[in-house]
């Protein structure tokens, strides 16, 4: 049997369309070459490759993002459950721990419950939810089927025909998954994505449903074009958009083998910004493949989008050369959060009146600090003795900080005024610990109640743990606060 004779059979057995042959080459060129480091796994690629050509030419389409010519066909819509109210708590139809795993955290609000099923011989598989933006599109499952069997076939096309795009797979709770395509579904007529998402071996095999394609932002620092010593770069997109910050690039002049993630990176004062999707491939046809065009490379490199505004360097390596590209990132628009059980509740940094102070920071955050959010200021005492306290939320580069310092009655019991050694701690805005050290605190006036109190500090924090590269952060200046009711020792 010739590759023809395979092709025309697997075709009758598994009712795709006709695929050009150049569809090809970018499937053999991934399988050839190894996974680079914390790629996601593509998934849906059968190991057991009977003929290259004919898998190549079947499943190219949903790995390199090129335009395939499947005509959409009508197909019976999943069974559809009772969907969740959307005025109803989203979190109690899909855990936090779903989105959070899906990186959706900031964008909990955009997602769109679902309660369609399907089934087979062994169990059950329900969709729970969809999100969709310009860079990706997002399933949400509930299965007590196995997940790798299940995930391997799915498939995603929309009015014009297949999604095509790298995909992954990853869990949240136990037997709650999400599989993520990287790239967006096309907006019908109405300005809505009809969408269908087809399992085989599953009764019915597909679920049919609409979702709102979540708009982005430009980032306008990234030129359209540009060059890496001897690399040709055409940026095609360079956006933002509610769950990612997302670029994808033409490189001429680089090969696959010659990229990875490192040659596009983003990074923050705390470190590498977390990656979410990256893929490589050539873009040039099989058949127009030579020792003078093969070094044309398409990336696409995605990373999670923080819940607080950001500030970035955006950096191109390769070729010989780097360029870097400063960006800030603002926060996530608040209506796209909701609200967790339990948060909401606790102060925020703006409740606390503003204070005027003169704090010096090197190392991690390099600024002066002339004015912040005091959250502790006073004298205390408890069963261990006595103990003053000064803490402050600050405001550096669009982030929120919490900085700390309160006197140890273990090591001196605090009875006035004076210099004393103390604790030092700098906290980000989820309230993990950066920094911590041991400072001389000193306490010029206590006014008790009356306020306010002002003093001085001086000395270093040391890192905890990777959550930032720079090893120390050291303080230094002279502080103030008003204690009150809510303003006792921290």
């Amino acid at each position: 049997m010739n590759e023809r004779q395979i092709r025309e059979r697997l075709r009758d057995a598994i009712g795709d369309a006709s695929y050009p042959p150049s569809l090809a080459t970018g499937a053999v060129a991934r399988l050839k070459r190894p996974s680079p480091e914390g790629h996601p796994r593509a998934l849906g690629l059968i190991a057991a490759v009977i003929t290259v050509a004919v898998i190549a030419a079947l499943m190219a389409p949903r790995l390199l993002g090129l335009q395939t010519t499947i005509t959409p066909r009508p197909h019976a819509a999943a069974t559809q459950a009772p969907t969740p109210s959307p005025t109803a708590d989203i979190f109690a139809w899909i855990p936090p721990g779903d989105f959070d795993a899906a990186g959706l955290s900031a964008a909990t609000a955009l997602v769109t419950p679902l309660n369609l099923e399907a089934t087979n011989g062994q169990g059950k598989i329900t969709l729970i939810g969809a999100y969709a933006d310009s860079a990706r599109t997002v399933l949400m499952f509930r299965t007590n089927l196995n997940s790798r069997l299940v995930m391997g076939v799915v498939s995603v096309g929309d009015d014009q025909g297949g999604i095509n795009g790298s995909s992954s797979v990853g869990g949240g709770l136990t037997g709650e998954y999400y599989y993520s395509l990287d790239a967006g579904p096309r907006p019908g007529p109405d300005g809505l994505a009809h969408l269908t998402a087809r399992i085989q071996g599953m009764t019915p095999e597909t679920f049919s449903f609409s979702l709102k394609v979540q708009p982005s932002v430009a980032i306008a620092a990234v030129p359209s074009q540009l060059n890496i010593g001897s690399w040709k770069v055409t940026i095609e997109a360079a956006e933002i958009t509610p769950s990612v910050i997302h670029i994808q690039a033409l490189i001429d002049g680089a090969s696959v083998s010659d990229t990875g993630p490192s040659t596009i990176s983003l990074v923050d004062g705390k470190g590498p910004a977390p990656l979410s999707a990256y893929s490589a491939a050539v873009t040039v046809p099989k058949q127009q493949l030579s020792a003078a065009n093969y070094k044309s490379t398409r990336m696409n490199a995605q990373w999670r989008r923080s819940t607080s505004t950001s500030t970035y360097q955006l950096t191109f390596t390769g070729g010989g050369g780097t360029q870097t590209f400063n960006l800030q990132v603002e926060a996530p628009d608040r209506s796209a959060m909701l609200p967790r059980k339990g948060e909401g509740l606790a102060p925020k940094p703006t409740d606390f009146p503003e204070a005027m102070e003169s704090l010096n920071l090197q190392g991690f955050l390099n600024t002066t600090i002339t004015s912040g959010r005091p959250n502790s200021c006073g004298a205390g005492g408890g069963s261990s003795g006595t103990m003053f306290a000064f803490g402050l939320y600050v405001l550096v580069d669009g982030t929120w900080y919490m900085l700390s310092f309160y006197t140890d009655p273990s090591v001196r019991q605090y009875g006035g005024p004076g210099t004393y050694p103390a604790r030092a701690q700098l906290y980000d805005a989820s309230s993990q610990r950066l920094y911590d050290g041991t400072v001389q605190l000193t306490i010029t006036k206590d006014a008790h109640r009356q306020g306010p109190n002002t003093g001085s500090v001086r000395g270093t924090l040391d890192q905890v743990g990777t959550a930032s590269q720079a090893p120390h952060l050291s303080v230094n200046g002279s502080w103030s606060c008003t204690p009150g009711t809510a303003l006792g020792p921290g």
